[in-house]
């Protein structure tokens, strides 16, 4: 199944994301520490680890870099952070606002780099299954246009584990005639382990709720 990005989800899930970051000013409960309770592979057939950032803001959780073994240029981003809405039941929809924020934050970046566009080839659900865990999420390619002929193609992939989202990103060049990067990001997502919803993201959802309420 082919989505397409509505632009005035941005503005509920905007709403959403005030509130919630507002409240993450003041920080009292520990939150999720990805340094020590986050679980992930220092290798896989295609990718070697190369480096872990970590916000200080609890809402922007962590990042982790991995290296293509067989193109070094091709660098995979993994990034993790909680569900910046209050509830996560609809899993597709929740999916579908990280993509409109993801895709808006591509076309800034692609302007601020000075390339000249960047065109959405499609969203489409993935599923991928390890023993008796089965993922589903989005899928998403662009074509992102640099100068003259030469273009790259953008990977965005989003899954739901735990209370978090698990956003994975890379930008391949000369890669017309190959498939999308599926064995990659199934390597990195079967041995990911995230931490569980913690005690501050647990207080925060409970206090943006009853104000809203």
């Amino acid at each position: 199944m082919i989505f397409r990005i509505v632009p005035a989800l941005l503005t509920l899930l905007t709403l959403s994301l005030t509130s919630l970051t507002s409240c993450a000013n003041q920080q009292t409960l520990p939150s999720s520490n990805y340094k020590t309770q986050l679980s992930y592979p220092k290798q896989t057939e295609e990718l070697v680890f190369m480096e872990q950032d970590q916000s200080d803001n609890p809402l922007f959780g962590t990042r982790l870099s991995y290296q293509s073994r067989f193109y070094e240029l091709d660098i995979f981003n993994v990034f993790i952070y909680p569900i910046r809405q209050l509830n996560w039941q609809n899993q597709t929809s929740i999916l579908m606002d990280e993509a409109v924020l993801a895709y808006q934050n591509l076309d800034e970046l692609v302007k601020e780099k000075g390339y000249q566009s960047r065109s959405l080839e499609d969203i489409d659900e993935v599923s991928f299954e390890f023993g008796q865990q089965k993922y589903q999420g989005l899928r998403g390619k662009s074509r992102i246009h640099l100068h003259d002929e030469l273009y790259m193609h953008n990977y965005v992939y989003f899954f739901v584990q735990q209370d978090k989202i698990i956003r994975f990103s890379t930008n391949m060049k000369f890669a017309e005639q190959l498939p999308p990067p599926d064995d990659y990001i199934q390597g990195l997502l079967a041995e990911l382990k995230v931490p569980k919803e913690s005690a501050y993201m647990a207080d925060l959802r409970k206090s943006v709720s009853k104000s809203n309420s």
